[in-house]
């Protein structure tokens, strides 16, 4: 992977803010990931670089405080969301899992 310029980081974050404005889910899973996990991927790979490109370190940084804000406001991993919805389901009979699947 190429570096990430500012730009690219604040690309990603609007994404991620316009569909929590716009009705989508913050721990939703996709490809076996929560956004957070794939916003963490991507930051992750851009901290293996020995970067000492000032706009890049600081981009990095902001990235970094961005992630600890998603995590403020509730995100959290896929395998914790899954223990989440199971420990919903535990216990109840299926006809009250449809009515609960009904209303998410």
């Amino acid at each position: 992977m190429g570096e990430i310029s500012p730009a690219e980081w604040q690309f990603k974050k609007n994404i991620l803010i316009w569909g929590l404005n716009n009705g989508g889910q913050l721990n939703r899973i996709h490809n076996g990931k929560t956004n957070l996990e794939q916003f963490m991927d991507d930051l992750n790979r851009a901290k293996t670089r020995d970067e000492t490109d000032p706009q890049i370190v600081d981009s990095i940084r902001r990235a970094e405080d961005f992630a600890s804000y998603m995590k403020s406001i509730g995100a959290i991993t896929a395998e914790e969301q899954r223990k989440k919805i199971e420990s919903k389901l535990d216990g109840l009979s299926p006809l009250e899992v449809f009515k609960l699947v009904e209303t998410e």
